[in-house]
Order: C-alpha cells, then sequence, then structure tokens
C-alpha cells in the first residue's frame, strides 16, 4: 500500500513543477513587401524588308515577362518605354503589346521616350505570366538609310495612379 500512494504522491508532486515552468511569449511575424518583373530574355535582331511603296513591317513575340507583387494595397501596372537610343527614326515605330492574365492588357503601345502603361489593373497581390509582342513598323522606308537600329526598352512595375 505505501508503494501506491508514493507514485500518487510523486504525480501530484509534478504536476506544480510543470506548470512553474510554463510561460507565454509573443511572436511578431512581419512579411516584407517586394515586387518583382523579369523578362526572358532579349527578342532576336528584328529584319525588316520594304515593299516596293517602302512599308514593312516584323513581330516579333519570343519573349516573356513574369511578375510578382505582394503589396498591400492599391493595384499596380506595368509600363514602358524607350531608355536609350533615343526617340525611333521619322517615319518608323517600335510597338509593344504586354498579354496578361489578371491584368489590362492595353494592346499594341507606340513606345517612345516617355512611360506608356501597357497593362492596368494588376491586384497588389500578383502573379503573372505573358507574352512580349514587338511590332517594328516603317513606312516610307525610300526617304530612310539602310541602317541597324538599336534602342533599350525598359518596363517598370509601379503603383496605379
Amino acid at each position: 500500500m505505501s508503494m501506491r500512494r508514493w507514485i500518487f504522491l510523486l504525480s501530484c508532486g509534478t504536476l506544480p513543477l510543470q506548470s512553474a515552468f510554463m510561460t507565454q511569449n509573443a511572436v511578431i511575424i512581419y512579411v516584407s513587401e517586394r515586387s518583382d518583373l523579369s523578362v526572358t530574355s532579349n527578342p532576336a535582331a528584328m529584319v525588316i524588308s520594304l515593299d516596293s511603296s517602302g512599308y514593312g513591317r516584323v513581330i516579333d513575340d519570343s519573349t516573356y515577362y513574369s511578375v510578382y507583387s505582394n503589396k498591400k494595397e492599391d493595384e499596380v501596372k506595368i509600363t514602358g518605354s524607350i531608355k536609350r537610343g533615343g526617340s525611333m527614326p521619322d517615319h518608323t515605330t517600335l510597338s509593344v503589346q504586354l498579354g496578361s492574365s489578371i491584368g489590362t492588357s492595353l494592346g499594341l503601345q507606340t513606345l517612345t521616350t516617355s512611360n506608356v502603361d501597357l497593362v492596368t489593373d494588376l491586384p497588389a497581390q500578383a502573379s503573372d505570366t505573358g507574352q512580349i509582342t514587338y511590332l517594328f513598323q516603317v513606312t516610307d522606308g525610300w526617304t530612310i538609310p539602310a541602317q541597324t537600329i538599336t534602342r533599350t526598352i525598359v518596363f517598370t512595375l509601379m503603383e496605379k495612379d
């Protein structure tokens, strides 16, 4: 009988000890805000042949972009512009279209040295991949000397106005 009491007393004696060592901690977790925009690669050289009226066009749709954003609020958009090389020569245009499955693609937009909206209405928390289509057009090409034209295009992810 004394053995049963000993086990009972031992069990009762350990319960207060367990309670004495319990504590609570408040854990604060912060998820940082991050937005990324990337492009798979540069398009191939766009070689254009003029017809008899001096008109020509070439399309490249071999590249893709990806966008990721976990902003708290406010929709985001993607803009594009020519950042290096200056404006396009007279009688030429370079246009671009970014496809989107979750935002609003604004279709082919002519690029200049100022930002132009390409995709709007992207949600603040977004993950999207889309095709990039470039269109280079020449009108009245007989007034343009044969040349190689190089332009650097910059796509920017920013908060919607």
